[in-house]
């Protein structure tokens, strides 16, 4: 018996150092993004039950995901619904989505995941970073020196949360090690090892 209990508390030891998301702890849209690309988003809106049923906003949900999945360019596991709440007169959704293309596509919103070794010189940068150790600005050239990096270009507003540790970031505000919130307003370079 001893043993099954220190079995089941090692596994839920395990599971809540995940740092991916949960409906349950999430208020705002979130994005996560893991260390090879994959990536999950929480959608949260205002639900009201006199617009729409819970059932019918679930399967209008699954019904874009099937739409999207049999226009033939996606493979069939490049978007899942994971999670599916609503309360409080809001509604949420969790979506684990297979990489910064399909959710380009998926999403209509443009997301870039490249790493030191993908990233071209020539691509737009800022020229100047913000350290997030320290917040002191960093020259582009400085940054782009560094290997095993992984970049993160987006310019939605979004509470964005990666597998690692933030290292330099612009247009954005930091809001942990590895969390950072982006305006929406410019285009977000998050860039995280």
């Amino acid at each position: 018996m001893s043993g099954c209990l220190a079995a089941c508390l090692l596994f839920l030891t395990a599971c809540s150092k995940d740092a991916h998301i949960t409906l349950s702890e999430t208020e705002t849209d979130t994005l996560y993004v893991s260390a090879n690309g994959n990536l999950e988003l929480a959608n949260v809106e205002e639900f009201s039950s006199e617009q729409y049923k819970e059932g019918e906003l679930k399967t209008f949900i699954e019904e874009t995901i099937q739409t999207f999945k049999e226009d033939g360019t996606h493979r069939e596991d490049s978007v899942a619904m994971k999670d599916f709440v609503v309360k409080n007169k809001e509604a949420k959704v969790l979506l684990a989505i297979e990489n910064a293309e399909t959710y380009t596509a998926f999403q209509g919103e443009e997301l870039q995941f490249l790493t030191s070794d993908n990233i071209a010189d020539n691509l737009i940068l800022p020229e100047n970073f913000k350290r997030a150790s320290d917040g002191k600005t960093i020259e582009k050239k400085t940054v782009l020196e560094e290997k095993e990096l992984k970049y993160l270009i987006i310019e939605e507003n979004l509470c964005v949360r990666v597998e690692g540790t933030i290292k330099y970031y612009s247009d954005a505000m930091l809001t942990g090690d590895n969390e950072i919130q982006t305006t929406g307003e410019k285009v977000a370079v998050i860039i995280f090892e």
